[in-house]
């Protein structure tokens, strides 16, 4: 595993797990190609035209289309971790309900309470 490649890519995904880390142990190939996509590419792009909170939102609604529950709740918080403000990741939910359906809008409002309450944050 390459060291330095495994810290970037934790850095930039905010935390890691067992699989990133047998990834990283048992094919360096692939997730040194996933590091300069996911983290060089996208999230950690220096000099970006979109800030990382907008693009956390984009991938929490892209992962609320597809009923991903827990991905849209992780970059729900990435998004608030990186300065999107309250209203702003609702109305990325609002917007996603249009195509994606209702459900999204329940439960994004929801999480979006929760991760609120937990964090003592006002809604502004």
């Amino acid at each position: 595993m390459d060291k330095k490649i495994y810290d970037d890519l934790i850095r930039i995904k905010q935390g890691t797990d067992l699989g990133t880390e047998l990834m990283a142990e048992h094919d360096p190939v692939f997730f040194a190609a996933l590091k300069a996509f996911y983290a060089d590419g996208v999230l950690g792009r220096e000099n970006s035209a979109i800030p990382r909170a907008t693009k956390e939102m984009v991938i929490m609604v892209s992962a609320a289309a597809k009923r991903s529950w827990d991905g849209m709740r992780r970059h729900m918080a990435k998004a608030l971790d990186h300065g999107a403000k309250p209203r702003e990741v609702l109305e990325f939910l609002e917007a996603a309900s249009i195509n994606a359906g209702v459900p999204v809008i329940w439960r994004g409002s929801q999480m979006l309470a929760e991760e609120l309450k937990k964090r003592r944050m006002m809604f502004e």
